[in-house]
């Protein structure tokens, strides 16, 4: 399993989605994903309301960066 600390097996992080329009990260107003798999899903899910979506890769330990843009036809 990548990106896993290796005394735990847990990943190092998480990632989240949120409306661009937000701009900023806003961990209580996004919806957390189980991995990156399921971020995407979530994107593109939101992202039929026609607002292009932020998926956030959120470390347990640093600042969130955001990872990528989903918009209505497909991931930037």
């Amino acid at each position: 399993m990548p990106y896993t600390d290796l005394i735990s097996k847990r990943p190092m992080f998480d990632f989240a989605v949120q409306p661009a329009s937000f701009g900023s990260f806003d961990p209580h107003g996004c919806l957390w994903a189980t991995d990156a798999s399921h971020a995407y899903q979530l994107g593109r899910l939101m992202a039929t309301t026609g607002e292009d979506q932020v998926i956030w890769k959120a470390p347990h330990s640093g600042h969130p960066m955001k990872w990528a843009t989903v918009a209505g036809e497909g991931v930037a």
